[in-house]
């Protein structure tokens, strides 16, 4: 069926973003005292989880969205995949594309509750969609924010003179958490950075415990 391309886009996203082995940049560091760069070399590894998680995520909540538009709004949901999936027109912006209103006439919508559940009745599978991409939002915002604190909790353990050295690898850190940019690219982009380069730079073996 149609709907499978949703779970095509669910895995093509994941894997765009997030290749399972980047090849390694060419960095030499300065040696680093055992401890550290265990604990370096385990936070690195770590980041196998939060892909894992990342398409655990994405796989549920497309699967559970897909299920509830068979369901409840099977017509309206047939509807777009045989019509509106398949348009191009590249005048019109990603949020035209998907929900039929442009980003600021959206938030337009959504500050007026009347307005907002007009809307819905009259756009049904937009505003289930634009409720999947919430809850996208949402759970990749959580991946995010562990990931970070879980970056701090590792800097914290570690002697000040290895801060002092690896100083690039949480400025990537900081750049992002400032950034206010937690989305699925963001933060697959800033995995496989810091994979690549830090993961040679350290020189960490594969068997990590």
């Amino acid at each position: 069926m149609q709907y499978r391309v949703f779970i095509a886009l669910a895995l093509l996203s994941l894997a765009k973003a997030a290749p399972s082995d980047p090849a390694p940049t060419v960095a030499v560091g300065v040696p680093l005292p055992e401890s550290d760069k265990n604990h370096l070399c385990k936070f690195l590894k770590s980041f196998e989880e939060t892909r894992m998680e990342l398409f655990g995520v994405i796989m549920g909540i497309n699967m559970v969205f897909i299920s509830q538009a068979e369901q409840n709004f099977p017509n309206e949901f047939a509807d777009y995949l045989n019509n509106r999936i398949r348009e191009k027109n590249t005048s019109l912006s990603l949020w035209q594309r998907k929900f039929g209103v442009d980003r600021e006439q959206m938030k337009l919508i959504l500050q007026n509750d009347t307005v907002a559940q007009q809307w819905a009745k009259d756009h049904v599978f937009e505003s289930h969609y634009l409720e999947m991409h919430l809850s996208l939002f949402t759970a990749i915002h959580a991946i995010s924010q562990r990931t970070v604190d879980a970056a701090n909790r590792m800097k914290s353990s570690l002697s000040e003179a290895t801060v002092a050295s690896e100083h690039e690898f949480f400025d990537k850190f900081n750049q992002y958490s400032n950034s206010g940019h937690f989305g699925l690219n963001a933060l697959t982009d800033l995995v496989s950075t810091l994979e690549s380069k830090f993961k040679n730079k350290i020189q960490c073996s594969k068997e990590v415990d």
